[in-house]
């Protein structure tokens, strides 16, 4: 009696179709405008956004740091370059006494299936202070990290109305 053994073959195809399946979920997400793909800046949304795009390269691990003013009680949200039907997908560690995470998204640059697009984080600043967000960008499966960038923010006291 013989026994059939899974092949990478097989692996590459259940993968490939998984992550087809999720590009297909998300194209119908709103997509906003990015920057140039060979920037790596942050652009100023609005006093308490910030979009950050940053090209990535397989071969080595980035890490850069930006910084955020935030008032206490008030919303921002952190977008960053990803395409997750690579398998790579933005994870945030942050401390839940100064932050709270609201949600996040995607948007693909277009419809096609496979496209790169934007991953959105939102949060919300609890209590005046400094908070640091660290966005490990990683296939949840791999210990190895492609990217890595550090947001410092800075939390203002709340201002009475």
């Amino acid at each position: 009696m013989s026994t059939l053994k899974p092949t990478r073959i097989d692996f590459t195809i259940i993968l490939t179709v998984v992550l087809a399946a999720f590009a297909i979920i998300n194209s119908g997400c709103e997509t906003e405008s990015v920057l140039a793909p060979e920037a790596i800046e942050t652009e100023a949304v609005s006093s308490t956004s910030a979009f950050i795009r940053t090209q990535t390269s397989p071969q080595a691990t980035q890490a850069t740091s930006e910084v955020i003013q935030v008032e206490a009680g008030k919303t921002f949200t952190i977008s960053l370059e990803s395409n997750p039907t690579t398998g790579y997908m933005w994870q945030a560690g942050f401390d839940s006494k100064f932050l709270e995470l609201l949600g996040s998204n995607f948007a693909a640059d277009s419809t096609l299936i496979g496209a790169p697009g934007t991953e959105t984080f939102e949060f919300r600043a609890l209590t005046d202070g400094q908070a640091e967000v660290t966005m490990i960008y990683k296939r949840p499966w791999e210990e190895d990290v492609l990217e890595e960038k550090i947001i410092e923010i800075n939390i203002a006291p709340e201002i009475a109305q």
